[in-house]
């Protein structure tokens, strides 16, 4: 009995030293010998089922884990923030403090500032001592109409067209309040913004659209840059544009309801028309997110987690088209709508993936835990 008793210490020790070793690295930099043994871990916060099966079998070396697990390598979700997982140590983490960008007002300021021509032109509202709706002191309002925009709105919500002051006073009035059902983390008053409508934009058969253009960034202690994923979505409106009834969603909104039609850029039959807009999107991107100029640009505003290695996020950049083919930049989500159930999100979503493997991975943890399979792959993306 004394040996069987021996015998079972033993094999709890033994175990507790594996699990131990396995879980703490034995250099400071965490590559030592047992910490490349280890297995990493996938985290996916919300649904595991956001995580296509293709997309798992590019990873055999990986497990999904539960969100209370204590330490990982990765933790990653789509459309789930790994802010809820600030207990978790790992080496690589999703999402960032972004709000720099993803607030519509400050992506305006700073890419006034860093390359003007990527938007359109733009005032922010104030009321003077009067009370009358003006552009701050030392902003210019640029010829009407005007979409109106505040920086809390999403899906189509916190903006409006006006052409005119009357109307213009009237979606100002409506925007600087932020309504009640609106969640936020930030308790700063709502600003908005009067952006030159363009009112000469591509169309595809007769309809007017917006493109989502995904925009994968990286930044770690040593670089940061990113890199757009080639898939486009083009979202159209549910009526034929015409310059006119200005009031009617289904002519001026393409945020989707449900009944909108989605294509992919490379859907468009003119060939010359798709290389173009989409030669022009990146011209955008580069001027805002290359990485040459990265400690000036866009990518100065980001910030990762401090117990992180890496920190990589996806971003949904909203592009508008000219009917000369000029690219302009409307805004930058942190929600980026791949975590619906759609058929066509699936190609996007492995699209992402691949990208976030390739990059944010390789650089966290070197070629070796990742399938070769998709290391070896054509780069689904664009370097900015």
């Amino acid at each position: 009995m004394i040996e069987f008793l021996a015998f079972v210490v033993f094999l709890f020790v033994c175990l507790f030293y594996v699990l131990v070793s396995s879980s703490v690295p034995s250099s400071k930099d965490g590559r030592g010998e047992r910490h490349k043994k280890r297995k990493k871990l996938t985290i996916v916060p919300d649904v595991t089922a956001f995580m296509s099966a293709k997309y798992l079998s590019w990873i055999p070396g990986f497990q999904t884990a539960p969100i209370t697990s204590k330490t990982a390598d990765w933790v990653f979700g789509f459309g789930a923030s790994s802010r809820r997982a600030e207990a978790i140590i790992a080496r690589l983490k999703s999402r960032m403090n972004s709000v720099e960008i993803s607030d519509k007002v400050r992506l305006h300021e700073h890419a006034a500032q860093i390359a003007p021509n990527t938007i359109a032109k733009t005032a922010e509202l104030t009321r003077d001592e009067t009370g009358q709706v003006v552009p701050v002191k030392g902003q210019v309002l640029p010829p009407g109409p005007w979409m109106v925009r505040s920086n809390w709105g999403w899906k189509g919500m916190g903006n409006g067209v006006a052409t005119n002051a009357e109307e213009l006073e009237k979606w100002y009035t409506k925007l600087s309040v932020r309504p009640s059902d609106i969640v936020s983390r930030v308790t700063a008053n709502p600003r908005v913004i009067a952006s030159e409508y363009v009112l000469s934009p591509l169309t595809h058969m007769g309809l007017k659209f917006h493109a989502r253009v995904y925009v994968v960034a990286i930044v770690s202690d040593h670089k940061r840059y990113a890199v757009m994923p080639n898939t486009i979505q083009l979202q159209l409106a549910g009526k034929p544009y015409v310059a006119a009834d200005w009031n009617d969603t289904g002519i001026h909104d393409t945020h989707w309801d449900g009944n909108q039609t989605i294509i992919f850029m490379r859907d468009l039959p003119d060939e010359r028309v798709r290389t173009t807009i989409f030669n022009n999107t990146v011209a955008v991107l580069r001027d805002l997110f290359g990485k040459d100029n990265a400690q000036k640009n866009m990518l100065q505003y980001l910030h990762q987690y401090p117990e992180t290695k890496a920190t990589c996020e996806i971003f949904g950049a909203d592009f508008m088209y000219r009917s000369d083919l000029s690219a302009i930049i409307m805004e930058v989500n942190t929600k980026q709508g791949v975590d619906d159930v759609y058929d066509y999100i699936f190609d996007v979503r492995d699209d992402l993936l691949t990208t976030v493997i390739q990059t944010a991975g390789v650089d966290t943890f070197g070629r070796a835990p990742f399938s070769q399979q998709i290391l070896n792959a054509p780069e689904p993306f664009v370097r900015l």
